[in-house]
């Protein structure tokens, strides 16, 4: 029973840090952008700052639901270590004492990195702050005038006098 609840330690650690991992990735996010949206007011490269903030946001989304998967596949574990007895020859034929490899049985049960990334806890955190760098983004275009986010004018042009110049 000692090493049952040794073992639940180590992966009780291993959930823990995955979702620490997790949090921390959520700040960096935050700090990075922060400093976009600091840029984005400065550079005069506006759209090359937008596009690279929107692929960082991408990123730490991808990086987020990676570690939320891995988190779910560690509590899985859990679960069934918990679930098992000491004396359930399947169960300890099954998983190695003290192996936090989690087992094929352990990744089924778990959702894929697209379902977790666009899944309720990530989804709108990450969604938001795409909108976010969108709206800072035009914002900075209009005040600056810049030459990308503005939309051309139109200029009437006489048909007529170019047919004529082109049958002289």
């Amino acid at each position: 029973m000692e090493h049952k609840i040794k073992y639940l330690e180590m992966i009780q650690a291993v959930i823990t840090r995955m979702a620490n991992n997790s949090h921390q990735l959520k700040q960096w996010c935050m700090v990075s952008m922060a400093a976009g949206w600091g840029l984005l007011v400065k550079a005069d490269l506006s759209f090359c700052v937008f596009i690279g903030m929107c692929l960082l946001t991408g990123v730490f989304w991808y990086l987020s639901s990676y570690y939320l998967q891995c988190e779910r596949m560690f509590r899985n574990m859990y679960d069934e270590v918990v679930r098992a007895n000491d004396t359930n020859q399947a169960a300890s034929e099954h998983r190695n004492m003290f192996s936090l490899t989690p087992t094929s049985e352990d990744r089924k049960n778990v959702e894929s990195k697209w379902s977790v990334a666009w899944g309720p806890t990530l989804c709108w955190f990450y969604l938001i702050l795409m909108g976010i760098n969108l709206v800072f983004f035009l914002s900075t275009c209009t005040q600056k005038q810049d030459p990308i986010c503005t939309i051309p004018e139109h200029k009437n042009i006489d048909t007529s006098t170019q047919v004529n110049k082109q049958s002289q």
